[in-house]
């Protein structure tokens, strides 16, 4: 017997590592019956150090707006004091992965073909042209920007350590239709625990998944699991070794340098 009337939800966000599906992601949530985020709306948006000045107090503000049936979407570095500020407000966190080798031949094609406002997008257009020149200059910086890949990107897996998320990986949604329903219904069990559900559980997880469409995702390219193997030249892969192999490591993806 479910319950007649209006469902309602507790607040909750969905952060991800960039270039690991967010977009995916955000579909798949709004398919939840009664649930919704308007991926245009920027008041529920939260990125890393965005804005830049008074940034815990903006999102402690917005946070602290969100309604039930709302979620809010973002790219965050893992802070405890972050962490912290979720638990605060009550808010379930949904984070989501992607292996870094992975994450980082996206972001290549990314910048290069659609991020204008990165610091190597006119050097990717004018200098750099080949994938391997590409990979390099993102890997060990170059005099005009000297952050690489590993110093970018390691922040926002700090998330994985943190026990009150719930941990879901790109791959998990991705690897075959089995294993991308049993997570739907983990996302789902997450979110409803201990709350009367609106309808069952497999009517909601069909409900998700069927709200995927990677057409209408601009910065969807090709969603590929391990398409580092066929960019990778040997050199390519001792440099990523070198700037984030121990992040492969510490995610799960390997268990040792030895790939």
């Amino acid at each position: 017997m479910y319950p007649q009337g209006p469902i309602s939800l507790p607040p909750f966000i969905s952060s991800s590592v960039p270039k690991s599906g967010t977009h995916l992601m955000h579909q798949m949530l709004n398919g939840i019956p009664g649930v919704t985020n308007d991926i245009n709306d920027a008041s529920k948006k939260f990125f890393a150090n965005n804005p830049p000045a008074g940034f815990y107090d903006d999102h402690s503000r917005r946070l602290a707006l969100l309604q039930p049936n709302q979620f809010a979407i973002g790219h965050l570095y893992y802070e405890d004091r972050y962490a912290r500020m979720l638990e605060q407000y009550k808010l379930k966190h949904i984070f989501l992965y992607r292996d870094p080798r992975d994450v980082f031949v996206s972001l290549i094609y990314y910048i290069a073909d659609n991020w204008i406002a990165h610091p190597l997008h006119p050097y990717f257009r004018t200098r750099y042209f080949t994938f391997e020149d590409r990979a390099a200059a993102l890997l060990q910086g170059i005099p005009e920007y000297s952050l690489t890949f590993g110093q970018y990107i390691t922040l926002f897996y700090g998330w994985i350590r943190e026990p009150n998320c719930l941990k879901v990986s790109f791959e998990q949604l991705m690897v075959t239709p089995e294993r991308r329903r049993e997570t739907v219904l983990r996302i789902l069990h997450y979110l409803w625990e201990g709350r009367m559900l609106p309808m069952p559980m497999q009517t909601m997880a069909f409900s998700m998944e069927s709200r995927i469409n990677s057409t209408t995702s601009r910065t969807f390219r090709k969603g590929l699991i391990g398409s580092w193997r066929t960019e990778f030249s040997g050199r390519i892969k001792q440099l990523f070794k070198q700037n984030a192999g121990q992040l492969v490591i510490d995610t799960g993806y390997e268990k040792t340098m030895n790939w």
